[in-house]
């Protein structure tokens, strides 16, 4: 008996979005930062080694591997997009600070939306089309919030406002947000652990063991295979505990 595949009416719409998304990331990355070189020690080859940010996550692991883990991990793909960029353009403190407590709420208030709709959503659908669906508005929503930074920093940068009005602002934000903050660190830790660690740990053991080609292709596998199935089983669970536990139980997502 063939399994039945439903797909929701949400799918077409949501594929049609992630495609627009991919290429208007393809023309303009709000999180590029101009290229810069740092000093580093490449392991493998024993070597130092004068080399930009990009090219070193691509020595680390590939570029192959990393399109595979910026495609099916997006919001922790995109946070260290983001972290990268902030430590880049720390000269403008103030205005990234603001920018990154606001992405930051953002971030969260996405996550607790996704999370508690996506098992309503998909009452009579499979896991196929749940993870199918999950996948694009991840992917959809972490450029768009990739866009927010990018424009509330430009808008701080160009408003003229003084610089103690900026920090009034900061500070006033900074409490709430660094306790958002602390929350979806533990959030992303978890999605880490979950997604990313025992697959990538098991592919640079295989990288000594068998060719390149078949360690990327087991580790794609298994990439897939724990974002989109175990993560996916898991995640509202270990998120409903979290903001359970730090709104002190006046939240959750029932």
């Amino acid at each position: 008996m063939c399994m039945e595949r439903k797909i929701s009416k949400y799918t077409l719409f949501l594929l049609i979005a992630l495609l627009i998304t991919v290429v208007v990331r393809h023309f303009f990355d709000p999180l590029q930062l101009p290229t810069e070189t740092y000093t580093l020690w490449d392991i493998k080859g024993n070597t130092v080694i004068e080399a930009d940010m990009e090219t070193a996550y691509t020595m680390l692991y590939g570029s192959a591997m990393m399109a595979i883990i910026q495609f099916l991990c997006p919001i922790v793909s995109e946070m260290f997009e983001c972290l990268k960029y902030m430590y880049g353009i720390m000269d403008e403190r103030t205005a990234v600070m603001i920018s990154a407590e606001i992405m930051m709420a953002g971030y969260v208030v996405f996550t607790y939306f996704l999370e508690k709709f996506h098992g309503t959503w998909h009452e009579e659908e499979g896991k196929f089309t749940v993870c199918v669906d999950m996948l694009c508005l991840e992917n959809i929503a972490s450029y768009g919030l990739s866009l927010i930074f990018y424009f509330i920093r430009k808008i701080l940068l160009n408003c003229n406002a003084p610089e103690y009005v900026l920090i009034i602002i900061m500070a006033l934000l900074l409490i709430p947000c660094v306790w958002i903050m602390i929350c979806y660190i533990a959030y992303l830790f978890s999605n880490v652990i979950v997604t990313l660690l025992i697959p990538l740990t098991l592919g640079e053991y295989l990288s000594s063991k068998i060719p390149y080609n078949m360690t990327l292709i087991i580790t794609g596998i298994l990439i897939l295979f724990s974002t989109q199935i175990v993560w996916r089983m898991c995640s509202d669970k270990i998120f409903n505990f979290l903001i359970e536990w730090f709104s002190f139980h006046h939240l959750s997502l029932d």
